[in-house]
């Protein structure tokens, strides 16, 4: 494993690091996504981890922007859209298909609406 992994093994990583560091040495605990969305202060202090409701797997954290840009920030919304949810937008808006041929469509079983839009 070598001489650093023998120095730190059975250490908590946390503290491996902060020794490191007090040393001049640049060093980091490895972390994982739980572990990083439970621990790390970095990311909480800069309020990266930004809170959604999904309507199928309801609340969760997600990973935010990663940068901050001063002329534009951008930011996480909202949560992926259900399968289908955006079908007659695209539909209508981008491929000009009426509203009318839109229903029969529906009505066929050619397209379904998603569950939280069931008419």
């Amino acid at each position: 494993m070598g001489v650093l992994g023998d120095w730190a093994r059975g250490m908590p990583a946390d503290a491996a690091a902060e020794l490191l560091q007090e040393r001049g040495i640049p060093a980091g605990a490895v972390q994982d996504g739980r572990e990083l969305l439970e621990h790390d202060p970095q990311l909480r202090a800069r309020g990266f981890y930004v809170r959604l409701e999904h309507p199928a797997a309801g609340a969760f954290l997600h990973e935010g922007v990663p940068i901050r840009l001063s002329g534009t920030p951008g930011g996480v919304r909202k949560p992926a859209p259900l399968l289908g949810a955006d079908t007659d937008e695209v539909l209508s808006e981008v491929a000009g298909i009426s509203p009318e041929r839109l229903r029969r469509l529906h009505e066929a079983g050619v397209l379904r609406w998603v569950a939280s839009r069931m008419r």
